[in-house]
């Protein structure tokens, strides 16, 4: 009964520790694996500057330090004569962090905006609150990028992908009705890949970038339907490993922690088993101390009145676990009418044969002569015993005679 009990607490523990242990592998999975790709949009802005500029902020907790990212900028392009005609052009991109020291030159450019930013260009103006036209400030790119402090930079060229111009109509005269009938709203464009920056790294003297800033170098005129930046997460090691094989990297993770919960529960339960049975045993022991007399010393036992009554029988009863056990042994009865504590004084059997021999008084000649006295007096002989003696002595002396 007892290991159906124990084995179904140590079931039920089990089960109960593989909860935590599920929960700290999605805690370590969310916040050591990164993103494999993540895609920031970039709004370009227009009428501002020389060339057509965006700037987004890369949200928090997305990018994980020490780890090799791939930045790539897409830019979707219409097949428009002027965009065909545009020829190469660049591609800036710069990763920016947060400056301390930048903080109070943005304040002072903050509290220049008089009224809000207008989204129209330089040449138009607004009626301010007071009822004058002024010009409001514009934030072009010079102002983010002096506000911020420069991580990392990289230019690309590009170029929209060349088309023979009898082959694109061709290709359009037998794609037409496809176009028209079953698919008129395709867009004509053309999706610029521009890898900007190969295996960059944060936390090794970089920190982390807050906003990433794009320009394309190509003028006013450059048409663009959308752009954005691409951060491709370069796996390595435990993290590539966690990516790829997941459920081998979960039963892993989690049978691995388990374990460790498992040998911390033994080692404490043992731990407070071992202190339960010390704690009970240590009065059992002050119980069952013996008293050491010193050589010399006067004891006395003092009989108690209901000690006639027990059991002279030697008995062994068993004691508490890690103690020898009890032994009692009996107590040696004494024969009625002898002395207690005394003990019969036993002479030496040379002294006991002088005596015979005096009290004898044989010579040579003259033959034994027995008193009638028992030599067995003081001692333990009986009188036959002793008459026994005293003829073999007897004759013993006679023999050497003849």
């Amino acid at each position: 009964q007892k290991t159906v009990i124990w084995g179904t607490v140590l079931a039920v523990t089990g089960v109960l520790l593989l909860v935590p242990a599920v929960l700290a592998y999605f805690a370590v999975w969310s916040r050591y694996l990164p993103d494999q790709i993540s895609t920031v949009p970039v709004h370009m802005q227009y009428g501002y500057g020389v060339n057509p500029w965006g700037i987004s902020s890369l949200p928090q907790g997305r990018l994980k330090n020490h780890q090799a990212y791939d930045i790539t900028v897409s830019l979707t392009l219409p097949n428009s004569p002027a965009n065909l005609d545009r020829g190469n052009f660049m591609i800036v991109l710069h990763l920016l962090g947060n400056d301390d020291s930048n903080r109070q030159f943005i304040k002072q450019k903050q509290s220049q905006v008089e009224p809000p930013l207008s989204p129209w260009p330089a040449s138009s103006f607004e009626v301010g609150p007071e009822g004058k036209l002024s010009i409001p400030v514009r934030r072009d790119p010079a102002y983010y990028i002096t506000s911020k402090k420069v991580l990392v930079t990289s230019t690309r060229p590009t170029l929209l992908l060349y088309r023979d111009p009898l082959v694109s109509l061709a290709s359009r005269i037998l794609w037409l009705p496809y176009y028209v009938l079953l698919n008129p709203g395709k867009l004509e464009a053309t999706t610029l890949q521009i890898p900007l920056m190969e295996q960059v790294a944060f936390g090794k003297g970089i920190p982390m970038p807050s906003d990433v800033f794009v320009e394309v170098q190509a003028g006013q005129g450059l048409q663009v339907y959308r752009a954005s930046a691409t951060f491709t997460a370069k796996l390595e090691g435990i993290r590539w490993f966690m990516a790829h094989h997941s459920w081998i990297s979960f039963v892993l993770f989690t049978g691995f922690l388990w374990v460790c919960e498992m040998v911390v529960l033994a080692v404490t339960w043992g731990t407070v088993w071992l202190s339960l049975q010390l704690r009970d045993t240590a009065p059992a022991a002050e119980k069952g101390a013996m008293v050491k007399v010193e050589p010399g010393a006067k004891t006395s036992l003092k009989k108690t009145e209901n000690d006639d009554g027990l059991s002279d029988t030697e008995r062994t009863f068993p004691s508490i676990l890690g103690q020898p056990p009890l032994k009692f042994e009996g107590r040696i009865k004494q024969e009625e009418g002898e002395p207690e504590g005394i003990a019969p004084e036993v002479h030496p059997a040379g002294e006991a044969d002088d005596e015979d021999d005096g009290e004898l008084g044989g010579g040579e000649d003259d033959g034994p002569s027995y008193t009638g006295r028992d030599s067995g007096i003081g001692t333990s002989y009986d009188d036959n015993v002793a008459r026994e003696g005293i003829k073999r002595r007897t004759s013993g002396s006679r023999g050497r005679r003849l």
